[in-house]
């Protein structure tokens, strides 16, 4: 890794710290790791949130552990739930973990020879937020039994939706 690459990731870093201090987030950080960890509180569940700036790829990650565990009955219905979800994103996806029926979600920004700014921070952030808080109680009551799989698919379907004249 050269000299530029781990400057431009500092840089990132401190953009990153700024943003939240700017906004008065109570966080911890990692300096040595580039990294960052705070919380916020959704409408409904809190949202953990993980911060942190790859110098080698040159990558900013923002990841969420969505607080659910699928039970080993019901990790195909999360994968298609989670799969489900995924196709309705712009930016950003759900990761599920098969081996222990957690969800995550991620969403990496790359800074790779380009000029970094606050608005790039800020996009990943309240993208992320949003993302996560308006579908972290759907897959929790999926995964409670709350919801059935058609009711978490039935919450994309429009009287637009093609599937709907079908």
């Amino acid at each position: 890794m050269n000299e530029k690459d781990i400057q431009q990731a500092q840089a990132v870093f401190e953009i990153a710290k700024g943003a939240l201090d700017d906004n008065e987030w109570k966080y911890k950080c990692d300096e040595e790791k580039l990294s960052i960890t705070c919380s916020s509180q959704g409408e409904d569940l809190p949202i953990d949130i993980n911060i942190r700036v790859d110098a080698k790829r040159q990558l900013l990650l923002f990841t969420s552990l969505i607080p659910v565990t699928f039970p080993e009955e019901k990790i195909v219905e999360a994968a298609v739930a989670v799969a489900e979800i995924n196709c309705h994103l712009i930016d950003g996806c759900f990761d599920l973990d098969l081996s222990s029926g957690r969800v995550f979600f991620r969403l990496t920004g790359s800074f790779l020879e380009s000029l970094v700014t606050r608005a790039f921070f800020d996009y990943i952030m309240v993208t992320s937020l949003d993302t996560v808080d308006q579908f972290n109680d759907k897959l929790l009551m999926l995964a409670k039994g709350m919801i059935s799989l058609k009711d978490l698919g039935d919450m994309f379907r429009g009287p637009d939706d093609p599937q709907e004249s079908e």
